[in-house]
C-alpha cells in the first residue's frame, strides 16, 4: 500500500500542469526544507523518503546518514507525546531499506538509524520496522528482550505484532504468537506480583491479604502488572473445578476487594461479575456463597433461577439460598408452586 501510494503521489507530482512551462519541473525540497516540514506538520514521510532512497538526486553517504541522524533525533524527541513528525520520520527511514520505485537507491543505514530510535524509545513499533529491515538482527534484539523478561518480553511481544511476518518469526523462536488479549510477555514476564501468587498457593495469610492490597488499589502498581496478576488469580480460583485450597483462597480474594475494610482501599466493581465467572467454570456451591456477600440482591436473583433447574446444580443453589435471610421464604414457595423439580439426595 505505502509503495502504491508513494508511486502515485510520484506520477501525480509529474503529471501535475506546471505554473512556469510544461518543460520545468518544481524545484525538490532541500533536505533541511523536508526537515522542516516535518516538525511543522506540512511535510510527510514519503518527502524524507525519497532523499534517503536518492530519487531526488544521487547524495553522498556521508549526507544521507547526516539527514537520518536528524530523522532519528525527531524519532526521539516526539516519541513520548507521539508526535506526528516522531511517527513520520520512524516510517521514512523504515520504507526507505526497501523502495520499490524505479530509479530508487535502499539507504544501507535504515536498521542501524532504528536501533538508534529503539534504543532511546523501547518503541514496539520501531522494533517492527527492525525486523522489517532485517529480519535477521532484529531476530537477535527479541532474543535478548524475551531473556530479560518483565517489560522487556512485552515489548518483543508487542513488536512481532507490528512486523511483517510476526506469526513465521515468533515459530522461529519457537513459539506460537497468541491472540492480542493473551500476549506473549504473560509467558515470559517476572511478575512483580509474583511473590504474592506464591504465598496464595503455598496458604500463608499474608498472601490474601496483599492481593486485596492489589485489587483495591492500596498497592500501586503497572496497570499491565496488574493485569497479568489478575488473570493468574482467576486461574488459580477455576483450578481443580474450584475445589482446592488455592482455589478457595483465591476466591476469598475476589470476595473481599469487593468490600474492603481499610478506608483508603477502592471497592473493585466488578468482584461480583468476576465471581460470577468463577462459578460459570466450576459450578463451585462456595462461589455462590461468595456471591451472596458481594451482593445478597443480586445474587439471590440468581440463586432462584438456579434452583428451579433441573439439573445438579440446583442443590447447590438451595443449600445457599437456604442459608440467606429470605432464602427459606423463597424456596417455600417454589416449592408450592411446584418448580423445584429436580430431586436432590
Amino acid at each position: 500500500m505505502k509503495s502504491a501510494l508513494m508511486r502515485l503521489a510520484l506520477a501525480t507530482a509529474v503529471l501535475a500542469p506546471s505554473n512556469s512551462t510544461a518543460q520545468e519541473a518544481a524545484p525538490r525540497p532541500t533536505p533541511q526544507e523536508v526537515l522542516e516540514g516535518l516538525r511543522e506538520g506540512r511535510t510527510d514521510a514519503f518527502a524524507a523518503t525519497e532523499i534517503l532512497t536518492q530519487l531526488d538526486k544521487r547524495r553522498p553517504r556521508s549526507e544521507l546518514d547526516a539527514f537520518a541522524n536528524s530523522l532519528v533525533a525527531l524519532a526521539i524527541a516526539g516519541d513520548e507525546d507521539n508526535r506526528p513528525s516522531a511517527s513520520a520520520a520512524r516510517s521514512a527511514l523504515a520504507w526507505s531499506s526497501r523502495p520499490e520505485e524505479p530509479g530508487a537507491v535502499p539507504y544501507a543505514g535504515a536498521y542501524d538509524a532504528l536501533h538508534k530510535v529503539f534504543r532511546d524509545t523501547a518503541s514496539e513499533i520501531v522494533l517492527g520496522y527492525m525486523l522489517n529491515v532485517d529480519r535477521r538482527r532484529g531476530k537477535e534484539v527479541l532474543r535478548a528482550l524475551f531473556a530479560r523478561h518483565g517489560d522487556d518480553a512485552c515489548t518483543a511481544d508487542y513488536a512481532l505484532r507490528y512486523a511483517d511476518d510476526g506469526d513465521a518469526i515468533a515459530r522461529e523462536l519457537g513459539f506460537e504468537l497468541s491472540s492480542m488479549s493473551t500476549h506473549v510477555c504473560r509467558k515470559y514476564h517476572d511478575y512483580r506480583y509474583r511473590d504474592v501468587l506464591a504465598q496464595l498457593r503455598e496458604g500463608e495469610a499474608e498472601g490474601v491479604e496483599r492481593a486485596v492490597d492489589i485489587l483495591t488499589a492500596r498497592a500501586s502498581g503497572n496497570p499491565e502488572f496488574i493485569l497479568v496478576f489478575f488473570d493468574s488469580l482467576m486461574e488459580m480460583a477455576v483450578s481443580d473445578g474450584g475445589a482446592s485450597a488455592a482455589a478457595g483462597r483465591a476466591l476469598a480474594v475476589l470476595e473481599r476487594s469487593a468490600r474492603p475494610v481499610h478506608a483508603d482501599a477502592e471497592p473493585d466493581a466488578n468482584a461480583y461479575l468476576y465471581v460470577a465467572t468463577v462459578f460459570q467454570v466450576t459450578e463451585s456451591q462456595a462461589a455462590l456463597e461468595s456471591l451472596v456477600e458481594i451482593d445478597p440482591g443480586r445474587a439471590q436473583a440468581l440463586l432462584t433461577e438456579l434452583a428451579q433447574r433441573d439439573q445438579a446444580v440446583a442443590c447447590k443453589a438451595r443449600a445457599v439460598l437456604a442459608g440467606t435471610t429470605d432464602g427459606p421464604r423463597v424456596l417455600r414457595y417454589l416449592e408450592g408452586r411446584g418448580a423445584l423439580t429436580y430431586r436432590c439426595p
